[in-house]
């Protein structure tokens, strides 16, 4: 029963760091110097092309005209998408292990705390 519970909750949390990645797309975009970041996911499978495209633009946000908090913001939300990332595919490919779902969702957590900060317009001058 608690493998079913591991596989259900590997699946919710799958779902939600996807749809981080998507909003994390369209952050980036909506930037003063838009970054692009391909689909993760493509016709043949998971696009690596996607998540160098990611790395790379921790790089081209500190070239972004923004406050330093909110440069540094950026940057910590594409790491903790990483992390949260990570976690679900060391899970898939390794196999139940609680530990890793609970550090999955803390990463959301971060995630998200990090969202709310940028857009309360807390972070500096965000022009």
């Amino acid at each position: 029963m608690a493998d079913h519970g591991d596989k259900e909750r590997l699946r919710d949390l799958s779902e939600v760091v996807m749809g981080m990645l998507v909003y994390l797309q369209h952050m980036l975009h909506d930037l003063p110097i838009p970054v692009v970041i391909p689909p993760i996911l493509g016709e043949a499978g998971p696009n690596h092309d996607a998540i160098f495209a990611l790395d790379r633009a921790r790089d081209l946000i500190e070239d972004e005209p923004l406050a330093e908090q909110l440069r540094t913001a950026y940057g910590m939300l594409i790491l903790e998408w990483f992390t949260a990332y990570e976690l679900i595919v060391i899970r898939q490919m390794a196999g139940p292990a609680p530990w890793r779902l609970d550090a999955a969702q803390l990463a959301i957590d971060r995630f998200s705390t990090v969202v709310e900060a940028i857009e309360d317009g807390g972070l500096g001058d965000q022009s």
